[in-house]
């Protein structure tokens, strides 16, 4: 059984303590209900991110929502 739907335009909560883990592209889009082509302009537009070797790109929730100056 999967999350129960979510509102549109609603954040979901993002489940973890301590140290915020890195989350993918995919996960910082599902998280923000947005495509994963919006989450690349935001990245190209200086979202906080850290490059890996290769296309590796990781997000942390909280450094992201802080930079759109989004509340949870």
């Amino acid at each position: 059984m999967g999350p129960p739907p979510s509102e549109p335009g609603r954040l979901l909560p993002f489940p973890g303590r301590g140290r915020e883990p890195w989350v993918t592209k995919g996960q910082l889009a599902e998280h923000f209900q947005v495509c994963e082509k919006t989450v690349d302009r935001w990245a190209q537009a200086g979202m906080p991110s850290l490059s890996g070797r290769g296309r590796t790109v990781r997000f942390r929730v909280g450094d992201c929502e802080a930079w759109l100056g989004v509340t949870p």
